[in-house]
């Protein structure tokens, strides 16, 4: 299985982001994966703000027609999805046809206070998942989770349990410069 991973700088404008996201994904074409996998809040991330995506959103919709027209599995790492009057991290695996064919919603709330003073928490934003997910792309049992997941290792033994053989874990990095925060995403 050839796999390519897209790193992206982001930020609060989503519609930024979502452009970046598209060029990205084009690039990656050009090493012809069988398997792309997207960061963690690859369309918005922001201590301050938050948006509102549902399942049926035109970024989803985008996103399962490139699987389709291209033809390849497509882990969008993870987007603010809105389900039920509640918030999600979700991560979305797409296969080659189009379809839907994982989501998981992160677990474990990545929360923080930093030495300036300056706090992220996801639970302030996000409601925690309840399930875990493996699933089949390209005959290899994958497991899904996201970033502060990995901290949990609880988690990783039920995966094992499943027998999954792989496992995704987008993640971001929320980092300070000169200029103020950056989020880094892998």
């Amino acid at each position: 299985m050839k796999v390519a991973l897209i790193q992206i700088t982001v930020g609060s404008n989503y519609d930024e982001n979502f452009e970046k996201s598209k060029k990205f994904l084009q690039d990656s074409l050009n090493s012809s994966p069988d398997f792309i996998l997207l960061p963690e809040c690859f369309l918005f991330l922001s201590s301050k703000s938050k948006i509102l995506i549902e399942m049926n959103h035109d970024s989803v919709k985008y996103f399962k027609n490139f699987s389709k027209i291209n033809n390849v599995y497509l882990l969008l790492g993870s987007i603010p999805i809105t389900e039920n009057d509640k918030l999600f991290n979700r991560s979305i695996l797409i296969n080659p046809y189009g379809d839907i064919i994982s989501i998981y919603d992160k677990i474990h709330m990545f929360d923080i206070t930093l030495k300036n003073g300056e706090s992220y928490k996801e639970s302030d934003f996000y409601s925690p998942g309840s399930e875990l997910k493996i699933t089949k792309v390209l005959g290899h049992s994958v497991g899904h989770t996201i970033c502060y997941d990995l901290r949990y290792p609880k988690l990783y033994r039920a995966l094992a349990k499943k027998r999954f053989t792989n496992y995704c874990c987008p993640f971001s990095i929320y980092a300070h410069n000169r200029q103020g925060p950056l989020a880094f995403s892998y």
